[in-house]
């Protein structure tokens, strides 16, 4: 690697603190560590890296979040309850009865998918009063036949 002359262009690479540490090291285990270019380039990295550490400089990019579905952005979808049940890797039916004894303690902690969760394992174990399986059947119907 030639250093480059004072009047050559310079281009601008996008690295995480992790690649400049792992260039570092690269450096460091090279053949000829104490070659100029080397010397030259460990410079700048570890003025660089300093920088990063002591927050002299800013990250210029970050990746942002992945942006919610359509569904998620108008608010018909609660992801919260969906993000637990995925990294929990439960059944629906151990979802279903963990919203409802949720529900049970403190049902204003509910948000609505855990509601309606809650009122499955109510339904499917028999913990509803006849008025309320008929309130619930025709919710079901009509959300599922619309």
């Amino acid at each position: 690697m030639n250093s480059p002359l004072k009047n050559e262009p310079r281009h601008r690479i996008s690295l995480t603190r992790s690649d400049i540490i792992l260039l570092i090291e690269s450096i460091h285990e090279s053949k000829n560590p104490l070659a100029a270019d080397n010397i030259n380039m460990l410079s700048k990295l570890n003025v660089f890296l300093s920088k990063i550490d002591n927050k002299v400089i800013a990250a210029s990019y970050m990746p942002a979040p992945p942006a919610p579905s359509l569904l998620e952005s108008i608010g018909v979808v609660d992801t919260s309850a969906n993000i637990s049940i995925k990294a929990d890797k439960k059944s629906k039916e151990q979802v279903w009865e963990d919203c409802y004894n949720k529900y049970l303690s403190n049902p204003t902690a509910c948000n609505a998918m855990e509601l309606e969760c809650a009122q499955e394992h109510k339904y499917l174990n028999e913990l509803m009063s006849q008025e309320e399986i008929a309130t619930f059947e025709a919710d079901q119907f009509t959300k599922y036949n619309q």
